[in-house]
């Protein structure tokens, strides 16, 4: 229980930082901004789930490499 809390808070300070920079660094918000937010912040999410498929216990099997490819692409 406790790791999935601690997987939670990191996602979402992740997510929360990408918004930041994002907001920081461009000054107009326009819907490509937000389209452009919404994919960084997916990207981050796919990267971060495979940090969770990868602390599963067995890190050579076929089924988590498989999974991580899939996700990553």
């Amino acid at each position: 229980m406790k790791n999935k809390v601690i997987f939670f808070l990191t996602c979402v300070a992740a997510l929360a930082c990408t918004v930041m920079l994002y907001c920081m660094l461009f000054e107009e918000h326009s819907k490509l901004f937000f389209i452009n937010v919404t994919v960084a912040c997916l990207a981050e999410l796919v990267l971060l789930m495979n940090v969770a498929v990868f602390s599963s216990g067995c890190l050579l099997t076929f089924k988590n490499s498989a999974t991580s490819g899939v996700l990553s692409l």
